[in-house]
């Protein structure tokens, strides 16, 4: 299994990243515009070598060569490949296999190594922010949904809107401009990952929402 070791930032580090972002991001500042490099980054974000040295005693106390550890380049984020026995002596845990299906057409199923809890010596508790995989579980996918062209649903997702599926909606299959010159549209926004429900297509809405009714 890989395990990914996040290092905590010391708050010196944090409160300097965040003095960067704030001073780079508002146009009164004389910083403005001058964002921090990639190289400026991870040499900001990088642990302070006591931690990594508390953090090897840690991994080569349960017998796992230190050699075997790759870090990025701020040295912040540690990958290890080890076997399952490795780890739950790393973490004073025990891990299970999980398997739950999908959902999806092929019915394939999510396997999966994860623990109930875990436990960090109190030596390295203050170094390291975030272990992993332990006990959080991964967001199950969606189920699969009605091809298109079947029954209508009470609810869709902006992504899948058609005109077909408005046509029908709104009951103007058979509807056509009584002059062809007339300048009529519909358009519907969204942003962040956000998406539209019936209850935001209503006809009402949309009439209060563009002023026409």
């Amino acid at each position: 299994m890989t395990l990914h070791i996040f290092v905590a930032h010391e708050p010196e580090s944090i409160a300097l990243l965040t003095q960067h972002l704030d001073a780079a991001a508002y146009p009164e500042s004389p910083a403005y515009g001058r964002h921090l490099t990639f190289r400026q980054l991870n040499s900001l974000m990088a642990p302070r070598i006591g931690s990594l040295v508390a953090i090897r005693v840690w991994i080569e106390g349960a017998g796992v060569s230190w050699n075997d550890v790759k870090h990025n380049l701020a040295q912040d984020i540690l990958t290890v490949e080890l076997r399952v026995g490795e780890a739950e002596v790393l973490l004073q845990a025990e891990y299970y296999n999980l398997a739950a299906n999908t959902g999806v057409r092929d019915k394939r199923r999510l396997s999966i190594v994860r623990a109930a809890r875990y436990s960090l010596p109190d030596s390295i508790k203050r170094f390291v922010d975030v272990v992993g995989p332990t006990s959080r579980l991964p967001a199950m996918p969606p189920l699969a949904t009605a091809e298109s062209g079947g029954a209508l649903g009470t609810t869709t997702d902006a992504t899948c809107v058609k005109p077909a599926w408005l046509r029908s909606r709104y009951g103007t299959s058979k509807y056509t401009l009584a002059e062809p010159s007339t300048n009529s549209s519909l358009a519907i926004t969204g942003s962040l990952a956000t998406s539209t429900s019936i209850r935001m297509m209503s006809p009402t809405s949309l009439a209060r929402t563009t002023g026409r009714r």
